[in-house]
């Protein structure tokens, strides 16, 4: 009997050393792909130029080269705000003339790791979202055959990282896409429990993009319905999760008036918006 018990452990160990090396190795193909996918396209100029210039994926607040003209400005002494070329917040200058330094492939190879970490993060949103909810009631929509339907965290990387529009805005080098890893990041670390990572990470995106602030209530809620909270707690923890953002959103500001010794970028980033 106790060989029988020692056997039957011994397969169940195994079956989830393979599920787990299945897993690696698709994760593996997966962003592979992902990533020989962005970097191929790149080396072709034209797609890129083109992408650039559409309106259907590039905006003022987002273009490239846009931030480029702002940046030539700022390192030429030139307040980057006159004139009305550059609308995006002064955070983007500082990360992006550090980028100039490097090797000119730097950029988009800073785009093509930004992509896959965000795919990486939903599938490890979509991991954490399964376990937290498993014992919460579900819809008839989500059941089969009277138990729960789960989506594989892959699939959810593989839709994104495939999607044609998540590749154009990639190649466009469009910096909608640091707006969207801001939310993931935000999401995942509210999901995680981490209020101080969860609310920077939410004023970063309304940072960057303004509309993001519509997020603040549902991150809230992220973390009331997360902790087993009466009332009084949750009052709390509302105020908690508001002072935070608050601090987080001015600490971006009064860091951004630092580095262009103007107010400027107030009006020109979110009055365009």
């Amino acid at each position: 009997m106790s060989s029988l018990k020692t056997n039957v452990i011994k397969n169940t160990g195994d079956t989830t050393s393979n599920n787990r090396t299945d897993d690696r190795v698709t994760g593996a193909l997966l962003f592979g792909a992902a990533f020989i996918t962005r970097l191929t396209l790149f080396l072709f100029p034209n797609i890129t130029q083109k992408l650039g210039s559409r309106v259907e994926i590039i905006t003022p607040v987002t273009s490239f080269t846009r931030l480029t003209e702002g940046l030539y400005l700022f390192a030429n002494g030139v307040p980057p705000y006159d004139g009305g070329v550059f609308h995006q917040p002064p955070l983007f200058l500082a990360c992006f003339q550090l980028l100039s330094y490097l090797p000119s492939f730097s950029i988009q190879l800073a785009y093509i790791i930004t992509d896959l970490l965000l795919a990486y993060l939903l599938a490890n949103i979509s991991r954490i979202k399964q376990q937290l909810y498993k014992d919460y009631p579900r819809l008839d929509i989500e059941l089969k055959a009277g138990k729960p339907i789960e989506i594989d965290p892959w699939i959810i990387s593989g839709l994104y990282l495939f999607n044609p529009l998540t590749i154009a805005s990639c190649l466009s080098q469009s910096t909608i896409i640091f707006t969207n890893l801001s939310i993931v990041l935000g999401t995942y670390y509210s999901l995680k429990n981490n209020k101080s990572y969860g609310m920077f990470w939410i004023a970063m995106a309304t940072y960057l993009s303004f509309y993001p602030l519509m997020l603040l209530i549902p991150t809230t809620l992220m973390f009331t319905n997360n902790a087993k909270l009466d009332k009084k707690k949750i009052k709390n923890e509302i105020y908690s999760c508001a002072g935070l953002y608050v601090g987080w959103l001015g600490g971006l500001l009064v860091l951004s008036y630092l580095l262009v010794d103007s107010w400027d970028f107030l009006k020109a980033t979110y009055g365009v918006m």
